[in-house]
């Protein structure tokens, strides 16, 4: 499954980690289905050989989430 995934290699607080995210694409005009914009959603997030992602707080998952789309998306220009 992890090879589906985005991996991205952070720094939250000083200690570094090893994140994999699932990208979801942006949808617009589909229908009758809402427009959204691409985003990512953290799966994992692993210290070591702990994975952390449920003990993070919200805001730290959405940092890592907004970072991981802007390099995803500066890699894929």
């Amino acid at each position: 499954m992890l090879e589906d995934l985005y991996r991205f290699k952070c720094e939250v607080e000083g200690v570094t980690l090893v994140c994999f995210l699932e990208h979801e694409p942006a949808e617009f005009n589909h229908g009758e289905a809402p427009d959204f914009s691409a985003c990512m959603n953290l799966v994992n997030a692993y210290c070591g050989d702990i994975d952390i992602a449920h003990l993070l707080m919200q805001s730290i998952a959405d940092h890592i989430c907004e970072e991981a789309l802007t390099t995803f998306n500066s890699e894929s220009e």
